[in-house]
């Protein structure tokens, strides 16, 4: 038990107070984030009222809607999700950014057609960018159209399964939609 008249003499105080900020230096020091850049056609994060800290919080993982696991549900050509070990892989924190943005968007339609390329390649549509992660819009048909919560689902299929020491590279189906493959990845 510490004596009121040691701690009223300062001897024990600065102890205690100087031990503080080395104990929480996370709180002391704002956290930086890497840009978030929303791709060409998606709207801005200040249209949606959010900021870049905002997407990094931790996710809240999306439920998968009853008719996509029913066993009589018929969703398109099938797609078997997988981790990617030929793939750059991104940062966690980032692909979650990316992930927080999708939901955001909710019921937005993406659609990618045969006019959309990354570097040259058609069917390919760039969804988001930030800090380490691209997430990638593949579609296997021209003009295939997935919500972007469905996009969602299949980025969190990716950072849930294939998550190595805080590295992801998968790719998943949007679900409900097996034409449309969601690849999350990094970039070199």
């Amino acid at each position: 038990m510490i004596s009121l008249p040691l701690l009223l003499t300062g001897a024990i105080a600065p102890t205690i107070i100087s031990a503080l900020p080395s104990a929480f230096p996370e709180a002391l020091v704002p956290r930086e984030y890497p840009e978030f850049i929303p791709a060409p056609g998606f709207p801005s994060l200040a249209s949606l009222n959010l900021t870049t800290e905002m997407l990094y919080r931790a996710p809240k993982l999306l439920p998968i809607p009853d008719e996509m696991v029913s066993a009589d549900s018929v969703i398109g050509p099938l797609y078997t999700d997988t981790c990617e070990s030929g793939f750059v892989t991104a940062n966690v924190d980032d692909v979650i950014a990316c992930f927080n943005y999708l939901v955001a968007l909710g019921n937005t339609v993406i659609t990618v057609t045969a006019a959309d390329k990354i570097s040259g390649t058609p069917y390919l549509r760039q969804v988001a960018i930030s800090g380490t992660a691209h997430i990638t819009a593949h579609a296997l048909a021209d003009g295939v159209k997935a919500t972007a919560y469905n996009v969602a689902l299949g980025v969190q299929w990716s950072f849930t399964n294939c998550n190595h020491g805080g590295q992801v590279a998968g790719s998943a189906a949007a679900y409900g939609n097996g034409d449309l493959i969601i690849l999350t990845s990094g970039y070199e």
